[in-house]
């Protein structure tokens, strides 16, 4: 009960006891960043806006949560400037250059741009989970801009695998169900596709199962996901499945 209790006073910004025994304070608003920001982002945050920004973000309670706010703080920019290299032979090859990232606060409802230090320092948070978001949330949309996460439902129409939240896989069967929302039952279908090397045929392939029975799960684990249930973090759609682990 104590390491919950520790956990979430973790995930809220409250103080707490680390793994090994260090005092961790409370979450406070850090300094902003310098006068010569040439955002001038002193000049539209006054304290008292800086400190309901930090409550909100830690009152989420939640790593994904906390991330979906982060993903929503920022934005890809594409460079204006591109630079371009002539091999030999004449061949133009176009250096790949990362998007630029620009990086946004909320203000009595209005998006205001922010530079990267006043961000962290208002969420009082390192570089390492804004980094983390950057990197998922652009290469997300790398991936759908050379159209590499695509697929066709047999009734033709194009999905992305990101937008898929249930798949059901049917026995002996070449095609697979699937849903883009929790808020319907129906599914639709589409077909499997198969990119393999070799020449060995899959009919040749025996799988054998690899557990008997159910695998045992640690009380504490068990603690973890009922609140998760009750958090309403995990979605209503799985209750039943999550459910079942404990029978």
């Amino acid at each position: 009960m104590e390491k919950t209790t520790e956990k979430v006073s973790k995930n809220t910004g409250q103080a707490y006891t680390s793994f090994k025994g260090k005092a961790m304070p409370q979450k406070n608003i850090r300094p902003p960043c310098v006068n010569t920001c040439r955002l001038s982002c002193s000049n539209k945050f006054i304290a008292d806006d800086r400190n309901i920004i930090l409550k909100t973000y830690w009152d989420l309670g939640s790593f994904q949560r906390q991330r979906g706010f982060l993903a929503s703080c920022v934005k890809k920019v594409e460079p204006e400037i591109r630079t371009f290299k002539i091999r030999k032979g004449g061949d133009m090859n176009r250096k790949c250059r990362k998007p630029n990232t620009t990086y946004f606060l909320i203000n009595q409802g209005k998006e205001i741009r922010v530079s990267k230090t006043f961000q962290l320092n208002t969420l009082t948070i390192s570089n390492k989970p804004l980094r983390t978001v950057i990197e998922s949330k652009f290469a997300s949309i790398l991936a759908n801009d050379i159209n590499l996460n695509t697929i066709k439902n047999i009734d033709g129409e194009t999905i992305r695998l990101s937008d898929i939240k249930v798949m059901k896989f049917i026995k002996d069967s070449d095609t697979y169900k699937y849903k883009t929302t929790y808020k319907t039952e129906q599914f639709k279908e589409a077909k499997i596709k198969i990119s393999r090397s070799g020449k060995k045929n899959i009919t040749d392939i025996n799988l054998s199962a690899v557990y008997s029975s159910k695998l045992p799960i640690a009380n504490n684990k068990k603690q973890d996901i009922r609140q998760l249930i009750t958090g309403n973090i995990v979605p209503k759609y799985y209750e039943n499945l999550y459910n079942s682990l404990f029978e």
